[in-house]
């Protein structure tokens, strides 16, 4: 099988600050990870390939397969 490349999106990049700005109890409540999986039918690994985006670490681009 090929392997499916995985590029986040700046709305998903959004997210995630957007994420930050909440209260941090409601942050305490509705983990990043989870949230991201929801809002845009992501798995696990995306979802931390988009956080990494977001916070500028090298290795964003995720190699899904």
């Amino acid at each position: 099988m090929m392997p499916v490349s995985f590029t986040p999106t700046a709305e998903m990049i959004d997210a995630v600050a957007e994420w930050h700005q909440r209260q941090s109890e409601i942050r305490i409540h509705r983990p990043l990870v989870p949230h991201l999986r929801e809002r845009f039918g992501l798995d696990n690994i995306q979802a931390v390939a988009v956080i990494n985006a977001a916070n500028g670490k090298r290795g964003a681009y995720v190699d899904a397969s």
